[in-house]
């Protein structure tokens, strides 16, 4: 049952100088435009993208390229954690890139394909989240699996920080 009991005062307009309303989580920002959002299906220039898309990108292509000490790294936030369909729980940077490089070393011709990317972000609050919707091939022959990761940003004294990815449909993973 709803409690009323959560809500705050605040000044919406002349008319309503304290009115009630209902605290919502944060997060639930993201489901209305805000004039501080951008949403962008493609990726722009280098010069235009935002950090947390061409970070996001780098991360699944780096993979590509195995190259495990890629300056990108730097943006993982200390407190970031990664959750992946084929894991039972949550693991962190350092788990997960050493889960990487086995996979690739198990599949030597282990590829990511980004095929789409979308991002939305909220430059004034410094958060982001982008989506890549990527195709992963050289892992069983004959098998390619389109899989989705999801990136959730947050930018602190000028720096954007991953502090989260969630991986879904992933290579190895069993449904």
């Amino acid at each position: 049952m709803f409690n009323m009991d959560q809500t705050t005062t605040t000044t919406t307009t002349m008319n309503e100088p304290d009115a009630k309303r209902v605290r919502l989580d944060p997060s639930i920002d993201l489901l209305f435009s805000q004039a501080s959002s951008s949403r962008s299906n493609s990726s722009g220039t280098p010069e235009t993208e935002p950090d947390p898309l061409h970070l996001s990108r780098r991360f699944a292509t780096g993979l590509n390229e195995r190259c495990w000490d890629d300056p990108c790294n730097a943006h993982f936030h200390p407190t970031y954690r990664a959750l992946h369909d084929n894991v039972k729980t949550e693991i962190t940077h350092e788990q997960e890139h050493m889960m990487h490089r086995a996979l690739c070393a198990q599949f030597p011709d282990f590829h990511m394909e980004i095929l789409s990317e979308s991002i939305d972000m909220n430059e004034m609050a410094g958060t982001a989240i982008v989506w890549l919707f990527i195709r992963v091939t050289g892992t069983l022959p004959g098998v390619q699996r389109d899989a989705i990761g999801v990136f959730r940003w947050k930018k602190e004294r000028g720096k954007w920080w991953c502090v989260y990815h969630a991986g879904l449909r992933e290579p190895m993973a069993v449904y």
